[in-house]
């Protein structure tokens, strides 16, 4: 499995070959491709050094009247008007020594009617109109101050409890995604869905579940479309290009110095292949996918590549 990328100090191409241990392979591999997502990441966050600094002051302008104040005012409020009323309870008016005994207005003698009032008031078998009417008030008075209550209850819990919310949460949030952004690495392969990733899921979704877990997976029938973690985004560009649309092609629609080598895929059915000391006959680069083998041109073309690398194995075959 080779791997070419444009991150500055990365961009000499790598391959990587199992040397019979799978697990050993998968854990070069997928920390290679970390160490580039880091450096880009790296990169990214200085040129985008301006966008976060203009996110923390938007951030830190928006404090001057968030809706976490506004909440906080409320419950001032509503404490204060509580405190109130309590005051107000403890101020009650005594008549009988009222200030209103030394003015010197003379005060009339207690009647009849007074005296029907008074013996109503402790008549215990029947409540008087004005005892009616105190406990009417006081009842309508623990109404109001439980619901007061509640509103307290509901502000502290939107202030200090798990329904937080502030004006400047949009804005958190918007950095964070932009930071997970850029420390995602877009790792494009060709076909890599239903051949490359096929190949080693075996070993490569314990790795990851163990030391880079999956965020996601997109999957279409035995297609891995999109393999996403905190660090990579593996995709399949072939999903992104019209039907057809073969590997050299694409090299070439971006002007790529490189094109694709030629190697015996099917005639390597075990690592013992790999330690033939000599290029492969023409007939073992015969393709079953494409129907035909490579041409007599192509294969003169590979004896060259063997000989002026002056290869000793068809395993350095492969790193070409």
């Amino acid at each position: 499995m080779s791997v070419c990328s444009n991150v500055p100090e990365y961009q000499e191409p790598k391959c990587f070959v199992s040397s019979g241990d799978p697990k050993e392979f998968i854990t070069e591999f997928i920390q290679y491709l970390v160490s580039i997502s880091t450096k880009s990441s790296s990169l990214l966050r200085e040129q985008y050094a301006p966008v976060f600094e203009a996110l923390n002051h938007a951030a830190v302008s928006s404090r001057g009247e968030t809706h976490e104040d506004q909440l906080a005012q409320i419950l001032v409020d509503i404490q204060e008007a509580e405190s109130e009323d309590r005051e107000d309870d403890s101020r009650g008016i005594d008549l009988m020594t009222s200030d209103d005994e030394d003015d010197g207005e003379e005060i009339e003698p207690e009647n009849e009617e007074d005296r029907v009032f008074l013996d109503d008031e402790v008549n215990e078998n029947e409540i008087s109109s004005y005892r009616r009417l105190n406990e009417e008030l006081d009842q309508n008075r623990r109404q109001e101050l439980g619901q007061r209550r509640e509103e307290i209850a509901d502000c502290e819990d939107m202030l200090f409890g798990e329904a937080k919310t502030s004006d400047n949460k949009v804005l958190n949030e918007l950095a964070e995604k932009l930071h997970a952004y850029l420390n995602e690495l877009p790792v494009l392969g060709f076909n890599s869905g239903k051949y490359d990733l096929n190949a080693v899921k075996k070993f490569l979704f314990p790795y990851q579940k163990e030391d880079h877990p999956s965020k996601f997976t997109v999957k279409r029938n035995n297609k891995h479309m999109v393999l996403k973690t905190k660090f990579l985004k593996l995709l399949d560009i072939s999903n992104y290009v019209a039907p057809g649309f073969s590997y050299v092609q694409f090299l070439k629609a971006y002007e790529c110095e490189q094109t694709k080598g030629f190697f015996p895929y099917e005639w390597v059915d075990g690592l013992d292949k790999l330690h033939k000391t000599s290029l492969p006959p023409h007939a073992a680069f015969y393709s079953s996918l494409k129907n035909g083998n490579i041409t007599d041109e192509d294969y003169t073309y590979c004896q060259q590549v063997w000989e002026e690398n002056e290869m000793s194995t068809t395993r350095f075959f492969g790193l070409v």
